[in-house]
């Protein structure tokens, strides 16, 4: 149905400018009496004549008529009608037409109610309304009643598919009507968002469906500013990547999202009810993920880490967008503590397995303030990380595998012990975690007993290799999520490392995958993946070749870091896993080339050279 001109402007719905209503007739009415209202209506000037030809002309036509029909109060007593107008014409409180409106039969019901939100911004309870008038309708019902005025008439009933049609399309028309009440699309959100809220909560699928059309409505009426506001993000994005110690571009971000979640809160609830996600709720957040990518690769971490959190905050309403962002989070902190502890890293690697002169440095004035010579750079590089990464635990658990180090294999039990009494000392003048000490007293009184090695005694792993994987499998997976959504990424990182997990529950020793997190004490299976896994990454790094396969390769890094690169294990299980490897790593090669088989687009080299 057209939308009706009133007082200059064009409103989707109005009961005032029905065809009946204008010539004051019955829907009953037989074709002479329209003529005869017509030209009664003509004589006292009750509207233009163009809009009385065009209302004759509409009734007298069965195939125009029939959403006119529909759009009138047809199930109400004809002795009620007049006194409906008379109250739609009144000053009378939105809460007092609702009470009236509950009275009706549903077809007028619908009706009445769609006139007051076209005409006045509607609250909840009346967007309600429409939605559980169009739920009453029973369409058999309103064909039965159209029979009887059709022969009343004498026209042609319509057929009760055309009714049904017709009932949708007043539907459509109603809740254009709706959002058009309110003056912009922003005055509609919270009435929208608070009537698709309690229908949601109903879980009844005639309510869901009504309420669609509405959303549908909604949905229309808002995307110029939506485009407005994916395009506020986007330059927000652009700006803080270009300038990313600008911390006012960090507020503007946040109330670009904000802006754009907050209109989009409505549709949002109802695609989560149904498990949905709408494409284009997916344009601001890989607008974000693009920009964290960004700032990860430029090493600007704490920036990366604000719009993470800035970003999980204001995209709350999307809990799968939400869980995303808190993993990128857990990433970005693991990769900018990776860095702060390269310093420390690269200078304990320096020694290359010489550790002569710093036996000796710690040997002559120990590990401290006093230290000397190569024992003072040490402590100088470890104090530095020690603050940059306070209050993780792990510069003291690296310089502790650096004592155990010199204990067991540099063959100096004075210089470790000198360097774990300096740790001690240190720890207990900082206040360093209970924990961290009481494992560094444990590891000097075995060393000074000459016992250290013993079963029971954890340790940390050396984690050179993953960690600097992760740095670029961090950006790499930003980039693929970006590329193909969270969602298949994720479906990609399950289905790259399923194979593994396959495969080694058919090795002697069965392989356990660890859940993922940090600072966890593994048990041999879990120890014995993380080994193994990484063997068969090493394969993979070499036989990686083309972006599709470096964006398999990464993911499979980020999964292998997320669970192996911060644990304990026993000494004598990582004994037994070497071991393992030595003997196995036929096998565990050909478990790579198995798992890179999987991979999109992958070309084996056996398979290229046969090819040519």
């Amino acid at each position: 149905m057209d939308g009706i001109q009133t007082n200059g402007e064009l409103l989707p719905f109005d009961l005032f400018a029905q065809p009946f209503r204008i010539l004051r007739i019955d829907p009953a009415a037989a074709s002479q009496q329209i003529y005869d209202a017509f030209d009664i209506a003509q004589e006292r000037g009750l509207a233009s004549d163009d809009t009385l030809i065009s209302a004759r002309n509409t009734l007298l036509d069965p195939s125009r008529r029939l959403s006119y029909e529909l759009s009138y109060l047809i199930d109400s007593p004809l002795a009620e009608i007049d006194a409906l107008y008379t109250i739609l014409s009144s000053d009378a409180s939105a809460k007092e037409l609702l009470a009236i409106a509950d009275r009706l039969a549903p077809l007028s019901r619908a009706n009445f109610v769609a006139h007051i939100a076209a005409h006045r911004p509607a609250e909840s309870a009346l967007l309600r309304a429409i939605v559980e008038a169009h739920v009453a309708i029973e369409p058999t019902g309103i064909y039965e009643i159209l029979k009887v005025l059709r022969r009343t008439g004498g026209y042609p009933a319509p057929s009760l598919t055309s009714v049904n049609h017709g009932l949708q399309e007043l539907l459509n028309t109603h809740a254009e009507a709706a959002v058009a009440g309110f003056k912009t699309s922003e005055d509609a959100t919270e009435p929208v968002l608070a009537c698709t809220q309690q229908i949601l909560a109903l879980h009844e699928r005639p309510y869901i469906h009504v309420l669609s059309s509405l959303l549908a409505a909604y949905r229309r009426s808002i995307g110029p500013q939506q485009s407005v506001r994916i395009q506020q993000i986007e330059c927000a994005c652009k700006a803080l990547q270009a300038q990313p110690t600008n911390l006012s571009l960090l507020e503007a971000l946040q109330k670009a999202l904000l802006d754009w979640a907050s209109l989009c809160r409505p549709l949002i609830a109802f695609d989560i009810h149904h498990g949905v996600r709408e494409r284009d709720f997916e344009i601001p957040t890989n607008l974000v993920r693009a920009l964290i990518a960004h700032l990860t690769v430029d090493q600007q971490y704490d920036v990366a880490l604000k719009v993470a959190k800035l970003s999980r905050d204001a995209l709350s309403s999307m809990p799968t967008t939400v869980d995303l962002l808190d993993q990128v989070g857990r990433l970005i902190e693991r990769e900018s503590l990776d860095a702060k502890m390269k310093p420390l890293e690269d200078f304990i690697d320096g020694f290359h397995s010489d550790f002569g002169s710093l036996n000796q440095a710690l040997k002559k004035d120990g590990f401290g303030p006093e230290a000397t010579d190569a024992a003072s750079s040490l402590w100088g590089v470890f104090v530095g990380v020690v603050k940059a990464t306070y209050p993780s635990a792990e510069p003291w658990m690296l310089v502790r595998d650096l004592a155990i180090h010199l204990g067991d294999n540099g063959g100096d039990a004075a210089a470790a012990s000198a360097l774990l009494s300096g740790l001690i000392h240190c720890g207990e003048k900082v206040s360093a975690p209970s924990s961290i000490l009481d494992t560094l007293r444990d590891d000097l009184r075995l060393i000074k007993s000459g016992h250290h090695g013993d079963e029971s005694s954890p340790t940390k792993p050396g984690r050179k290799w993953p960690v600097r994987l992760a740095f670029f499998a961090l950006a790499g997976f930003c980039a693929i999520a970006l590329y193909l959504g969270f969602d298949k990424a994720r479906w990609w990182l399950n289905a790259f490392v399923a194979p593994s997990a396959e495969i080694g529950s058919m090795a002697a020793g069965a392989e356990v995958i660890p859940a993922v997190g940090g600072g966890q004490h593994y048990p041999l299976g879990s120890v014995r993946y993380c080994h193994f896994q990484e063997e068969r990454l090493r394969i993979m790094k070499q036989q990686a070749h083309g972006p599709e396969d470096i964006r398999a390769f990464n993911i499979l890094v980020v999964d292998y870091n997320s669970r192996c690169s911060d644990f304990f294990y026993r000494d004598s299980d990582v004994a037994t896993v070497r071991a393992e490897i030595a003997a196995n790593r036929e096998r565990l090669a050909a478990e790579a080339e198995r798992i890179m088989s999987t991979w999109p687009g992958h070309t084996s080299p056996a398979s290229a050279q046969s090819a040519k």
